[in-house]
């Protein structure tokens, strides 16, 4: 790959050649004046590679070589604005997506949020209908107590009466005996 440094490098040469068109005359290149440029001959007999050379260095004469340079340089930037282009849809997009994500985060977490809070509330009255039934609860066994100590008092007059009658019941037992003695 040929990279920046490269092609101003062949700019600065290409600029710094003799003005063309150039062109081979046989194994030699000359300038549009006629002026030799290069041979591409060796010693004897020319040989068909000599020819071919003379004809690629006079095509690639300054006018050519800076006319590729503009031409690599506007496909370059070409590619780069297609690049900068596609880059910044693809951002756009990104942001895109990331803003949806974040929105369906922020719902989720909202979601999670509410939800739990209906637990904790639920949760809640369930811990006040647990306390309430644990009052009610609580009332019901002392109601049971005190019901208690009234049946043992209860039972306590009771026995107390059935002791008295049963003393009551002797002393009018002896009452009738006495007076069926002194009768």
């Amino acid at each position: 790959m040929i990279d920046s440094e490269e092609l101003a490098e062949a700019r600065a040469i290409a600029e710094a050649a003799t003005e063309g068109p150039w062109r081979a005359v046989e194994t030699m290149v000359q300038s549009a004046r006629g002026e030799a440029l290069a041979d591409c001959g060796h010693e004897g007999e020319p040989e068909e590679q000599d020819f071919i050379d003379a004809e690629h260095i006079a095509k690639f004469d300054p006018k050519f070589v800076i006319g590729l340079l503009d031409e690599v340089k506007r496909m370059t930037s070409d590619r780069c604005a297609k690049n900068l282009s596609m880059m910044s849809r693809e951002l756009s997009e990104a942001k895109a997506e990331i803003e949806r994500l974040n929105s369906t985060e922020k719902y989720l977490r909202e979601k999670a949020r509410d939800e739990h809070l209906a637990r904790i509330e639920s949760d809640e009255e369930d811990a006040t209908e647990y306390l309430a039934m644990e009052q009610e609860l609580a009332e019901a066994n002392a109601e049971v107590e005190y019901l208690r100590s009234v049946i043992r008092d209860a039972v306590r007059v009771l026995e107390t009466c059935e002791i008295m009658q049963g003393s009551i019941m002797h002393d009018e037992l002896i009452e009738a005996i006495t007076q069926k003695e002194s009768e």
